[in-house]
């Protein structure tokens, strides 16, 4: 049965999206994620890594299966192919798999309360010294710059954000090494979305 976004596999299910080229990571034809799913998960743009444009590159390797079923066949696969940021296999997954809630959804309110409860936890001024003294010198791997990217196409930023935005770029200049930088990222980027 040939599965797409318009008719999703029934029940919970374990996909794969497929390279449709060679890396240095694995060849053609391979997997480099390994999810579980419902409804129309493994076709949600809404994933931490970039999701094959061709559909015949989202393979559903098991369906209707139990929540429990999808989780262990999850993590046996993710186990089979290994993980590339723990240095043992070729999928991009960040955790071993099983974990997570398929179909929560949270209404408005809920998420309105958790909002409001965070900022009254807030971070205090010793932790953010610190987390900025971690992170100075480090460099974000190209995957990781990939995420942040994928996460913020399409967010809309309030009238005051984009305010305080150009304030802070404001007399700022930006050398020639700079721009080639932010040239090569973008370059590299469209690149990458070829996958």
């Amino acid at each position: 049965m040939v599965f797409t976004k318009q008719n999703p596999p029934q029940g919970y299910y374990v996909y794969a999206y497929i390279r449709n080229k060679d890396s240095t990571t694995a060849k053609s034809g391979t997997p480099y994620y390994i999810g579980k799913g419902k409804n129309k998960r493994a076709y949600d743009k809404n994933h931490s890594t970039f999701i094959p444009k061709d559909q015949s590159k989202i393979i559903i390797l098991e369906h209707n299966l139990t929540e429990v079923g999808a989780l262990a066949i999850e993590r046996r696969m993710i186990a089979w192919y290994g993980r590339k940021d723990l240095g043992t296999g070729i999928l991009r997954n960040k955790t071993d798999g099983g974990e997570g809630a398929s179909g929560v959804s949270m209404t408005n309110e809920t998420r309105k309360k958790m909002s409001i409860a965070a900022k009254k936890r807030g971070v205090s001024k010793e932790h953010m010294e610190l987390l900025t003294k971690l992170s100075k010198g480090k460099k974000l791997s190209e995957e990781h710059k990939s995420i942040l990217i994928l996460s913020n196409i399409g967010k809309k930023r309030s009238d005051e954000h984009v305010a305080k935005m150009v304030a802070a770029r404001k007399g700022k200049i930006i050398s020639e090494e700079t721009r080639a930088k932010m040239r090569a990222s973008r370059l590299a980027y469209v690149e990458r979305q070829k996958l």
